[in-house]
């Protein structure tokens, strides 16, 4: 149990914070609730710069539909 001062005209007064043991249960699954969503965010952001990271290498190599390579129309190709 915790107290609140409030300044006023007449004086400061004095009131009592009280807690039950729901309201704990609930701030603590907040704050694992917070935690799990930070966590889960920091691994997405992670996953994107280290995936940036690879693509930008020179030795990377192209992937998807754009390693495709098509041969150059003219003498010797074949269709």
């Amino acid at each position: 149990m915790s107290e609140t001062h409030t300044k006023t005209g007449e004086g400061v007064l004095v009131d009592e914070v009280r807690e039950s043991p729901v309201d704990r249960v609930l701030l603590r699954h907040h704050r694992w609730l917070l935690l799990a969503l930070l966590v889960i965010v920091l691994l997405v952001a992670a996953s994107c710069w280290f995936r940036d990271r690879q693509e930008s290498r020179p030795d990377a190599g192209a992937r998807g539909y754009s390693a495709r390579v098509e041969a150059p129309a003219g003498e010797g190709a074949t269709v």
